[in-house]
């Protein structure tokens, strides 16, 4: 009797030990399939932005001159309106799809680390934190932040704007060209890394395993603050030659170029920025509401012009997205419409903090099978968007999108997260992960 006590205790271990490696397996499993479904859709989402940046305008216009479509008689026609509408709305969806989810895997990616080095070492070492989280660190936008920003953003866009009034423009296009090269080159690399990283897993899987390790090799030069991968080269070798042509572009070609540009510098701006609560979201984009409002309503009884309009008018450079309108008759010259890149990066990173909301629901892999909140906070921007430009159609001015874009896109969740029961939850949620530091900003403010 004593004897069978020690054995049936070792069968129950080893029953218990069996059954949380099954359960570790189908873990694994339901990650694997959640990262598949994440990339198929990331892919497709690539391939949609290449056809409306590149595709739509080329083929358009292409068609209109060859009279394959007819001129719009007015610049209110419905084929107007349409057609302009559309590339607007599929460009900046498509950036904002993309930049949340590239930021929500590079969280799933972090916390997936972040239980690798528990798992092993029983806690987090700093030292092996911070070589292992190095490529996945982000700029967390604390409760300071979002107070200040508003009048930093105002103080930078005045300065914009006296600086083209007063200074020569040639001046102007120097001073922000080397700016503006450098931060084209660098977000077109980043944006293209995620991109490689998918092709990277494939032929790390396939007989060429030897090129999907060249990619993901890290390199340093001088010192391991300047650390880059494989595939930072070549999305570098990419990117150069679209630098080069873009700035020796015009017309329809320089439009072109410059909104793959900035769609690069959108999804960097919401893959590298995160708001590490709602609250501050909050704050952050009420803030900017006012901002906008001011500046495109309010500033030209100030300044004896429009601030915010003046300034996307007089710099030439990825800030700002430039889409053809259709041609009134044959020969006239093409309108133009113009879109702030703020107004996809600052709701695009209120959408990426719901999709990783979503995601807290699944702790293993930091991926969610199901993100309602991601898709009510997306499908509010893409409502707000074509509010935006119908009423600039209607009033023949400019209007502030975040007029439109913050009130549906705070609205939307909150009701979703009201007739869920989960209002409290949303209203207190704080990304774990980011704890550390934004307890860091909040004290040093």
């Amino acid at each position: 009797m004593t004897r069978s006590k020690p054995a049936d205790g070792t069968r129950s271990k080893r029953q218990r030990d069996a059954a949380t490696k099954g359960r570790d397996e189908l873990a694994a499993v339901l990650c694997q399939r959640r990262a598949a479904s994440v990339t198929k859709r990331l892919v497709f989402a690539y391939g949609l932005l290449v056809l409306v940046l590149v595709g739509f305008p080329l083929l358009y216009t292409r068609a209109e001159d060859n009279g394959l479509i007819p001129p719009a008689p007015q610049l209110l026609s419905a084929s107007s309106v349409g057609v302009t509408l559309t590339n607007m709305l599929l460009v900046s969806s498509s950036v904002v799809f993309i930049g949340a989810h590239v930021s929500a895997s590079r969280a799933s990616h972090r916390q997936w680390v972040l239980e690798q080095l528990r798992q092993r070492t029983g806690k987090h070492d700093g030292d092996s934190v911070s070589a292992a989280l190095a490529d996945l660190e982000r700029d967390v936008i604390g409760r300071g932040d979002a107070l200040r920003f508003p009048l930093l953003a105002s103080l930078g866009l005045l300065g914009l704007f006296l600086a083209i009034r007063y200074l020569p423009p040639r001046l102007v296009q120097l001073l922000l060209g080397a700016y503006v090269a450098m931060a084209a080159l660098v977000s077109l690399t980043s944006t293209l890394s995620p991109l490689l990283d998918m092709i990277e897993t494939r032929l790390r899987r396939s007989r060429a395993r030897s090129l999907g390790l060249l990619l993901s090799q890290r390199l340093s030069l001088f010192s391991d603050t300047l650390a880059f991968h494989g595939r930072d080269l070549v999305s570098m070798t990419v990117a150069a030659p679209l630098l080069y042509a873009y700035r020796g572009a015009n017309g329809l070609s320089a439009a072109v170029l410059n909104n793959v540009f900035a769609a690069s510098l959108g999804v960097a701006g919401i893959d590298l920025l995160a708001i590490g609560d709602f609250q501050t979201a909050v704050v952050l984009l009420l803030g900017l509401f006012f901002y906008d409002i001011f500046w495109v309503f309010g500033s030209e009884s100030i300044f004896g012009d429009n601030v915010m309009v003046s300034v996307a008018r007089g710099i030439d450079g990825p800030f700002k997205f430039v889409f053809y309108r259709p041609r009134t008759r044959l020969g006239a010259t093409r309108e133009t419409s113009m879109l702030g890149l703020g107004d996809l990066v600052i709701p695009g990173l209120f959408v990426a903090l719901m999709f990783r909301f979503d995601n807290r629901r699944a702790p293993s892999c930091g991926l969610a099978t199901a993100t309602p909140y991601f898709w009510t906070s997306y499908l509010a921007y893409a409502l707000g968007m074509v509010a935006t430009f119908l009423a600039m159609a209607v009033f023949h001015v400019a209007q502030p999108a975040l007029l439109y874009l913050v009130p549906l896109c705070l609205a939307a969740p909150l009701t979703r997260a009201w007739f869920a029961g989960e209002l409290r939850s949303l209203w207190h949620y704080r990304e774990p992960d980011l704890d550390s530091k934004q307890a860091s900003v909040s004290r040093s403010n």
